[in-house]
């Protein structure tokens, strides 16, 4: 089994547990870059919503998780997460950073034309630098350089790349949790 086969049966698990049409992963980065980013959060939210519901009560909660804000840091369901130990204080912030850039384009219409390039000109050095770093810790050790890495010129591609695998891995420990 090659590694693109394996990546192929990982996305349609994913997307058949959160009841999503076929290929709404494999084709997210082709949507213009504001849709990308809506489309993203909600896949993370959903991921959470789902696992959540199912490691506290076996589903029987996952309407009630569904309306939870994601990032509220007391009562939110990163906060729960991360109680839980279902991601790492590391997919924690990058989580949070997904949100920021999320909330900014989705409570002003005017933001419809956002861009990541645009995006990365508007950040001062310490914001570019706390992106950068929220997307690495992420990432397995070795497969990118920090200081070497063009993270920002290739911004929705490591987004998106850096989601799937925070999203395998919330379904990963949910599956062992419910061994």
């Amino acid at each position: 089994m090659t590694d693109s086969h394996i990546l192929e049966e990982l996305i349609d698990a994913i997307e058949d547990e959160l009841n999503l049409p076929s290929k709404f992963i494999s084709t997210l980065y082709n949507d213009d870059d504001w849709s990308f980013i809506v489309k993203l959060h909600a896949l993370v939210e959903s991921s959470l919503t789902n696992t959540l519901s199912a490691v506290v009560h076996q589903g029987k909660l996952e309407k009630q998780f569904a309306w939870l804000s994601i990032s509220d840091d007391h009562i939110g369901k990163i906060r729960f997460a991360i109680n839980l130990d279902l991601i790492t204080n590391k997919q924690y912030n990058f989580i949070k950073k997904l949100s920021e850039i999320r909330n900014q384009v989705i409570h002003d219409i005017k933001n419809i034309d956002f861009s990541f390039p645009n995006y990365v000109k508007s950040l001062d050095a310490n914001q570019k630098k706390a992106l950068k770093n929220s997307i690495v810790q992420v990432l397995p050790d070795g497969v990118v350089n920090f200081e070497e890495s063009n993270i920002l010129d290739d911004l929705k591609e490591y987004i998106l790349i850096t989601t799937f695998i925070l999203i395998a891995n919330i379904f990963g420990k949910k599956l062992k949790f419910l061994e």
